[in-house]
């Protein structure tokens, strides 16, 4: 299984989960998640492929600090689920062993803007482990709110985890 596999994987289930909540329940503040949404945690996942996306298509750095924040990634389902199927139609086209370099900070411990060598298939096990964690969130928050919503056994739930319950992803 190649890592694009896994995270269009991944991705479907993203889209499916977003299709199931609708429009009305997307952006609604959950309290078990500290008043953030099931779309405010699709929009930072998304908004980390964008990143990616941007470096890779553009021979940038990249930047998983300089995302856009675009509110309209954590309101608008429909549109959320467009760029979701983007990602999902165009990740076997990109160059999985192409070289980056990953620009990180950590200000307040006094790192700014140190350079990483590294390549896309690093990074996308990074937003595939990234993926999974807001996933998991976002799996207790609708546990918690909207019973009526079907996931996957396997949604936000790490591989290894997977693999050590016995269950087939």
């Amino acid at each position: 299984m190649t890592f694009t596999r896994v995270a269009k994987e991944l991705l479907i289930q993203l889209d499916d989960m977003c299709q199931q909540v609708g429009q009305e329940r997307y952006g609604e503040p959950l309290e078990i998640l500290m008043n953030a949404s099931i779309g405010g945690h699709v929009r930072h996942c998304i908004e980390f492929f964008q990143c990616l996306e941007k470096a890779v298509v553009h021979n940038e750095n990249v930047s998983y600090d300089e995302r856009k924040r675009d509110p309209r990634l954590h309101s608008d389902v429909k549109y959320t689920c467009d760029i979701i199927r983007h990602y999902i139609d165009s990740l076997d086209n990109w160059s999985m062993n192409q070289h980056l370099t990953l620009q990180v900070s950590y200000p307040y411990s006094g790192v700014k803007n140190t350079l990483l060598e590294t390549h896309l298939n690093r990074e996308l096990v990074y937003l595939i482990e990234h993926l999974v964690h807001h996933m998991a969130l976002i799996r207790v928050g609708i546990h918690h709110k909207y019973q009526d919503i079907v996931l996957p056994k396997s949604f936000g739930i790490a591989q290894s985890t997977l693999k050590h319950i016995g269950h087939e992803a």
